[in-house]
């Protein structure tokens, strides 16, 4: 199981789809990084911690292989300048959509169920970079990866 890649095929399907999420076609960007120039205001997701359900030695090499997998993935909806006003109603939406709900998803011919439960606010909402200056309001979400939907 690679559940970086599933919840990062989710979570772009859920966002394109969100109608906060209209004005930001092409900018919706599974990395950690800031996108440049025209490309703001943008959403990225990345993951940040994984973990599979069997010690060292154990999961792939049980009956059934690895059945669940615990992730850490941050959203982030980020812009240019001071103001969140650009950002603020794809961060709510974001919020809104992904805390508590669970969706199936078919991936790589397996079925799997993932589950997101917020855990905090993105932090360091005022980023500097050189002469810019970027403002970002975000969420990150422990994930949840079972197989068998």
């Amino acid at each position: 199981m690679f559940g970086s890649e599933i919840v990062s095929t989710l979570i772009y399907q859920e966002l394109t789809a969100l109608p906060e999420a209209a004005s930001f076609a092409g900018k919706i960007v599974g990395a950690a990084v800031i996108p440049q120039g025209d490309r703001l205001p943008a959403v990225t997701f990345s993951p940040q911690f994984s973990s599979y359900d069997a010690p060292l030695g154990g999961g792939a090499h049980q009956p059934g292989g690895i059945t669940f997998e615990e992730l850490r993935f941050a959203i982030t909806v980020m812009c240019a300048g001071l103001s969140t006003d650009p950002i603020i109603a794809l961060a709510q939406a974001q919020l809104d959509h992904f805390d508590g709900a669970s969706f199936p998803i078919t991936y790589g011919g397996r079925a799997y169920f993932v589950t997101f439960l917020a855990q905090g606010e993105v932090p360091l909402t005022t980023v500097a970079d050189g002469a810019n200056v970027y403002r970002q309001l975000g969420t990150v979400y422990t994930v949840d990866v079972t197989t068998g939907g």
